[in-house]
């Protein structure tokens, strides 16, 4: 599965995963990038091409990938201190319940006793006040070409 390959190649640059789990099953997952971490070199990729050859075989849908993951690498702010959260997922069946705010509230807590910024982006606008009631700023709506908008965020550390 691509999501799968996608997860294990960002861990081996260095993410860091957080699961969240309810009744032994997977209800949520965070994966955050720690400070001067920037993104993930295609080298890494090479380990999992069998994983992602079917992917691969969809040129248009890797041309979409690309012009998708572009800009949002580009403009993410990558320096010494600021942590960003790549991932923040909860399952369906679990939404609404608190795993999230579980998950988010853990890493923002490191951010806050090392003093620290949290970035983020996220392409649903509806998550946009989501994040600002987690103390997250609208940084600005973005977009690239042919990509879907999506919205640049940050928490800035309170000194």
């Amino acid at each position: 599965m691509i999501q799968s390959a996608f997860l294990k190649v960002e861990i081996a640059h260095g993410g860091r995963p957080r699961g969240a789990f309810i009744d032994g099953r997977l209800a949520g997952l965070a994966l955050w990038f720690p400070p001067g971490l920037g993104p993930v070199p295609l080298w890494r990729w090479a380990p999992r091409l069998g994983e992602i050859a079917s992917f691969l075989a969809r040129p248009a849908a890797v041309l979409r990938s690309l012009r998708l993951l572009e800009p949002v690498d580009r403009l993410r702010p990558v320096d010494l201190n600021t942590w960003y959260l790549r991932l923040l997922a909860v399952s369906p069946e679990f939404q609404g319940k608190g795993v999230g705010s579980a998950l988010l509230s853990e890493g923002l807590g490191r951010a806050e006793r090392e003093k620290k910024n949290v970035y983020l982006e996220t392409f649903r606008e509806k998550n946009v006040a989501y994040y600002e009631k987690h103390g997250f700023k609208l940084l600005k709506r973005e977009s690239g070409p042919g990509g879907p908008p999506f919205f640049r965020m940050i928490r800035r550390a309170i000194s």
